[in-house]
C-alpha cells in the first residue's frame, strides 16, 4: 500500500536531537536503521572507494543488494510485484511507510559515496516507480518482479543534450504506426544508462509542453539504440550513459 504517513520537512533532524523519545519511529524503524547502517558498514563501506574508482560496482555486490530487497520498487501496489523477495530488514509489506523510506536513504547517504549508491540502483529507484503508479498489472507483473532480484535493470530517460531537466521542452518524438512506436531523440545524463536493460523514457506524442509528453518503456538491446558513457567525476561509479534512440518499439 502506498504510504499515507505525513512526513515533516524537520524529520531528517530528528536522529541528531536530544530527544527521550522520538516521535514518528517504532520499533520496527529502529531495527530497519541497524539492519541497512550494518549492511553499509560491513558490506559496503571498505570497497566504496575502490568500486568508484573502478566505475563498477561488482555484479555480484549489486545481486546481494537486490537479495535484501533494496530494489522492490516502491509503492508496493500489490506483494506479487516484488518476485518473492522480503523487504529490508524483514518489514511486512503493509508496514512500510514514509519513515521507513527516510530511514533507507539516510543510510545510503551516510556512506558518502554517491556513485556507488547510484550503481546499485539509482536507475532502478527512479525509472521503476512511474510503472508501478501508473503501470497496469501486466506491465507492473511483466517487469518490477526481476528488477526486485536483479534480472533486470531499468533507467529514467527524461534530461536531453540541449534540454538539460527542461522537461517541457523535450524533443525526442514518438510518433505512432499500427501497433509500434517509432522514436527518434537522444537523451543525456542517463543513470546506469550503459548497464540498462530498459529505459523509461519521456517521448513527444502530441503538441507542444507538458501536455504533449508521454513515457514509453524502451528495451535498450533493441535495434536502433546506442549508448556512450559519460565520464562523470564524483559518480564515476554510476554508469551514466548517452543515449540515442533511432527505433521502433511495441
Amino acid at each position: 500500500m502506498p504510504p499515507k504517513t505525513p512526513a515533516p520537512f524537520s524529520e531528517p533532524l530528528l536522529p541528531q536531537l536530544d530527544l527521550p523519545v522520538n516521535p514518528y519511529y517504532t520499533e520496527k524503524h529502529h531495527r530497519l536503521r541497524a539492519f541497512v547502517r550494518n549492511y553499509i558498514d560491513t558490506e559496503i563501506a571498505p570497497y566504496a572507494q575502490e568500486w568508484e574508482i573502478a566505475g563498477q560496482v561488482p555484479e555480484s555486490v549489486r545481486l546481494r543488494h537486490c537479495q535484501l530487497g533494496f530494489a522492490i520498487t516502491h509503492p508496493v501496489i500489490d506483494p506479487a510485484d516484488t518476485g518473492g523477495i522480503q523487504q529490508p530488514g524483514g518489514i511486512p509489506f503493509h508496514e512500510w511507510d514514509v519513515w521507513c523510506g527516510v530511514i533507507v536513504s539516510d543510510e545510503f547517504n551516510r556512506l558518502g559515496w554517491c556513485g556507488p549508491m547510484w550503481g546499485l540502483g539509482g536507475g532502478n529507484g527512479i525509472g521503476c516507480p512511474p510503472i508501478s503508479r501508473f503501470g497496469t498489472k501486466e506491465q507492473r507483473q511483466k517487469w518490477l518482479p526481476k528488477v526486485a532480484r536483479g534480472e533486470y535493470r531499468f533507467c529514467l530517460g527524461i534530461t536531453e543534450p540541449d534540454g538539460g531537466s527542461d522537461v517541457a521542452n523535450i524533443k525526442t518524438t514518438a510518433e505512432r504506426v499500427g501497433n509500434i512506436y517509432r522514436v527518434n531523440g537522444s537523451k543525456k545524463w542517463i543513470t546506469n544508462g550503459i548497464w540498462c536493460d530498459f529505459c523509461t523514457t519521456a517521448v513527444r506524442t502530441g503538441g507542444p509542453s507538458h501536455g504533449g509528453i508521454s513515457l514509453l518503456v524502451i528495451p535498450l538491446k533493441a535495434k536502433g539504440v546506442t549508448t556512450r558513457r559519460i565520464e562523470n567525476q564524483g559518480v564515476h561509479a554510476s554508469g551514466k550513459s548517452d543515449l540515442n534512440l533511432w527505433l521502433a518499439t511495441t
